[in-house]
């Protein structure tokens, strides 16, 4: 445990750590400030860039492809119902990419590529353990519905600056840790949990090893106390897929490890009935929020067939009219990253989404059946690339500038890995005639 102690001293004297602080600002900084800390990220990795005589910032093939989708968006400016809204989306999404460039500027080597997937890792460890926190302190602890967001005693006061009104609060005690929600909290887990299964193989010392995993379990936990029904079935999706990956390919203590996982989340399932399948049971009842669901899926199917095509203009608040029109006054979104995308956008928007997409694909693909040099690490990438589309079936993880620089990050991991495991070279921003530096 020394030793880790001494290595993460003076890691984080190291300047690119202090970019990875910042990217990790997204996950544990209030909404509002996340802006601020990719902005911050941008300018000391500028810092980083002049260090190594670089002169511009570096983009791979799925930040290149990004370009069509915000240049989709800011076209809908024109057509949009709401253009002050679609103004303000195309500024969230350019807001928060230079957290893509400052990652791609500062992960030059495949050491530094490891600190940031051990980051993200112990960050997904702290998330976990404030909102287990939160669950116990006020299910059992007596304490208020503000201790449901770390952040409420900012958020409130700010949110209350805004023109409109946003709901902080959601029903029965529903943890969100660092987030303003519960649902978009269990979105970001989402994303965190398959990146630590690499941390735990790859991790040098037993002690790291024990560290990872404890990050691990806390974050099935603490994304567990958001009784997000779609994340506990994402969560069984991500186990499902390292169980079908890593059996036939780890020694014998993996799969020991493994089964001992599965049993946990069978019992953590069996032996808590009455705060977890309670919750799953509510899909098959009058729960409120299934039926409003199904309500506003069937008002945005309805919208995207009057505009297939090119859709209503970005940004939530062309759906939110559209819904207070159909008398569903509360209802932000569409409750679906897909339908969401078409009512803005239509299928133009929504096939250019999934370039970048694709192309995190391909590239993981690559790096996991063809050229084989760090397979696990490509299979986490993809396995959280799935788990964000597979929420996105139930809710919506481009909704707020926190869940946009989760995306960005995302692309960033994928075009870095596809730099040194699967010979997808990076190329200047600007300057096109320098040579890339070799990873």
């Amino acid at each position: 445990m020394r030793e880790i102690l001494a290595e993460a001293k003076e890691l984080s004297k190291q300047r690119y750590m202090w970019v990875v602080f910042c990217v990790l600002g997204l996950f544990l900084l209030p909404e509002y400030v996340a802006p601020i800390a990719a902005v911050v990220a941008m300018i000391l990795a500028h810092g980083e860039v002049k260090a190594t005589g670089r002169r511009g910032f570096l983009v791979g093939e799925t930040g290149r492809r990004s370009v069509f989708f915000i240049a989709a968006m800011l076209l809908s400016v024109t057509y949009s119902i709401a253009p002050l809204g679609s103004i303000t989306t195309v500024l969230m999404f350019l807001v928060m990419v230079p957290a893509y460039f400052a990652l791609l500027a500062v992960i030059t080597d495949k050491e530094r590529l490891v600190r940031l997937f051990q980051s993200l890792t112990l960050c997904l460890g702290v998330l976990g353990v404030i909102a287990c926190v939160q669950y116990v302190g006020c299910a059992y602890g007596g304490w208020g519905r503000d201790a449901l967001q770390f952040w409420n005693f900012l958020d409130r006061p700010v949110y209350g600056l805004l023109p409109i009104d946003i709901r902080l609060y959601s029903d029965g005690v529903r943890v969100a840790s660092t987030y303003s929600n519960p649902n978009i909290f269990a979105g970001a887990m989402v994303f965190l949990m398959p990146l630590s299964a690499y941390c735990i193989r790859s991790a040098r010392h037993t002690a790291s090893r024990v560290l990872f995993s404890l990050c691990l379990f806390a974050g099935v936990w603490g994304t567990a106390f958001s009784f997000s029904r779609a994340s506990y079935a994402v969560m069984i999706g991500i186990l499902f897929l390292f169980v079908l990956y890593l059996v036939p390919r780890v020694k014998r203590p993996w799969g020991v490890v493994i089964f001992v996982s599965a049993v946990a989340l069978v019992a953590l399932l069996a032996l808590t009935p009455n705060i977890f399948s309670e919750r799953m049971q509510t899909l098959n009842s009058g729960d409120e929020s299934v039926s409003e669901r199904t309500q506003l899926w069937a008002v945005a199917l309805s919208a995207i067939t009057e505009r297939p095509v090119f859709g209503y203009g970005a940004g939530i608040q062309t759906t939110t009219a559209i819904m207070k029109e159909a008398g569903l006054a509360t209802v932000p979104h569409a409750h679906s990253l897909y339908l969401e995308l078409l009512v803005e956008g239509g299928a133009v928007l929504l096939m250019l989404f999934f370039l970048p997409v694709f192309n995190v694909v391909y590239t993981q693909g690559d790096t996991l059946f063809r050229k084989r040099r760090q397979p696990l690490l490509g299979f986490s990438v993809m396995v959280s690339l799935a788990g964000m589309m597979a929420f996105g079936l139930v809710g919506f993880p481009l909704f707020t500038p926190k869940l946009v620089g989760i995306w960005w990050v995302l692309f960033a991991l994928s075009d870095i890995t596809g730099a040194f495991y699967a010979d997808k070279p990076l190329g200047k921003l600007i300057e096109k005639k320098e040579e890339t530096p070799d990873a």
